[in-house]
């Protein structure tokens, strides 16, 4: 009996003299979080994120600050740097591509910690991809302007046309660049490739071709005229039509077809006379 008076008086004695933080009461978990720039599940090229969040309540009122971490696991809890009591706010350094994560918890003086919260994931994707350039070919003898779709272009991102580096780029979207294909570029077929300024690039290959327009290879009908009537004859072969007075097996890129390479062909020549 005197042996277990001894343990619970000490027992007592410990709790007496412990830090009142050990009875303190954990800081409640931040809430409402959000990116002011990013979209959960929704890919973006812009591998920096900023998160918000409303300031966590502590009933004990020492609050001392946030941890907060960026990583590619969806349940993290964390033991990181404290923010300071006054953050509502976190901006990842960059990152690479993949799914990202950010997890949050408030920390009061006495050293305790809310629930960790977890907000993502985050898809950063820069690798860029070519569906289409539009027009497909070119006349070496004057410039031409081109369409360049996909996916995931960044600002600042570069064309190039084989082995020549195009120099008037315009970043229009992330899905958009619109160039110039130089006049004087050798007939031929070249690849398209497009670099983002992180280095992450695609290839479309064969995706231009230089050609020698030549008037005759035009005039669908032979009638040694490049007129409205050529165009309207492109056309409806176009719709799949098969129209009468095509009397010509010649056309623009020597593939035995007649397609919209040869009705802009035409279109120009038409814009050109006028």
């Amino acid at each position: 009996m005197q042996a277990y008076n001894r343990i619970t008086g000490f027992i007592l004695i410990l709790f007496l003299l412990a830090p009142s933080s050990a009875m303190a009461t954990s800081p409640a978990e931040p809430s409402d979080i959000f990116s002011p720039d990013h979209t959960r599940g929704v890919s973006s090229t812009d591998n920096t994120i900023t998160v918000n969040w409303k300031a966590s309540t502590d009933a004990d009122k020492d609050l001392n600050g946030y941890a907060t971490l960026w990583d590619n696991f969806p349940d993290t809890v964390l033991w990181s740097k404290n923010r300071g009591p006054t953050a509502t706010s976190d901006t990842s350094d960059s990152l690479g591509d993949g799914s990202w994560y950010f997890h949050i918890r408030a920390i009061d003086d006495g050293g305790n910690y809310s629930k960790t919260v977890h907000y993502g994931p985050f898809i950063i994707d820069t690798q860029p991809d070519i569906f289409s350039v539009n027009p497909g070919v070119g006349n070496r003898d004057s410039a031409t302007g081109v369409v360049i779709t996909g996916t995931d272009f960044m600002s600042g991102a570069t064309v190039m046309i084989g082995d020549i580096e195009i120099e008037n780029v315009t970043f229009v979207s992330s899905t958009e660049l619109r160039a110039t294909i130089p006049e004087g570029t050798e007939p031929g077929t070249y690849d398209i490739k497009v670099t983002n300024p992180n280095s992450r690039m695609t290839i479309k290959n064969s995706g231009f071709q230089v050609a020698v327009y030549r008037i005759q290879d035009m005039d669908i009908n032979e009638d040694d005229a490049v007129d409205l009537t050529d165009m309207i004859l492109g056309l409806k072969v176009l719709a799949g039509l098969n129209p009468a007075g095509i009397q010509s097996a010649d056309e623009v890129n020597s593939d035995g077809r007649i397609e919209v390479t040869e009705v802009i062909c035409i279109l120009r020549v038409l814009s050109e006379l006028k």
